[in-house]
């Protein structure tokens, strides 16, 4: 069969649909030639926290960067998890970075005690901690006061207040 296309007429194969099923139990692996079964296979690239602020800084979204790494925490094996947090977030220069920064350091202190994993010693350098208080997601004084409730005291220390969900990912 030939199909029109602005590129030419190149040769098609259809199959109906009612052999598909028969055709898919057809294929085993073993059939596969030897050189294409050892292809590359995909490779995971887990974001640390270095990396996912790095991302911010270039202009990223700020939630996608932080919700990446959190995904990442989580879908990592539990002996592995200290890889993504051992290198501090590199120095913020705006205060819109700063803010971020602290969240990233609240975050990685918080899930590495919800873990009970010793949180790395950056966590505590005195440039995670916000002189102001911050309300990432707050737009009215009700949520703002709710959040100084609910937010985890490991958040309050940095002076990020973000509730208690900010660590939960859909």
């Amino acid at each position: 069969m030939k199909s029109e296309s602005r590129r030419g007429d190149p040769e098609t194969l259809c199959l109906p649909a009612e052999f598909l099923n028969g055709w898919l139990f057809g294929i085993n692996a073993s059939r596969v030639k030897s050189e294409l079964r050892e292809m590359e296979k995909y490779h995971w690239h887990r974001y640390t926290v270095s990396e996912s602020f790095d991302r911010i800084k270039k202009g990223e979204n700020h939630w996608v960067a932080f919700g990446d790494f959190l995904d990442d925490w989580r879908r990592s094996n539990h002996e592995d998890r200290l890889e993504l947090v051992n290198e501090p977030p590199r120095e913020p220069m705006t205060s819109e970075e700063r803010q971020w920064a602290a969240l990233f350091a609240a975050a990685v202190e918080q899930i590495c005690t919800q873990e009970e994993i010793g949180p790395p010693a950056w966590v505590k350098d005195a440039k995670y901690y916000l002189d102001e208080p911050w309300y990432p997601t707050v737009k009215t004084e009700n949520m703002r006061r709710l959040y100084q409730e609910v937010t985890p005291i490991i958040f309050k220390q940095h002076n990020v207040f973000s509730g208690d969900r900010v660590l939960d990912r859909v």
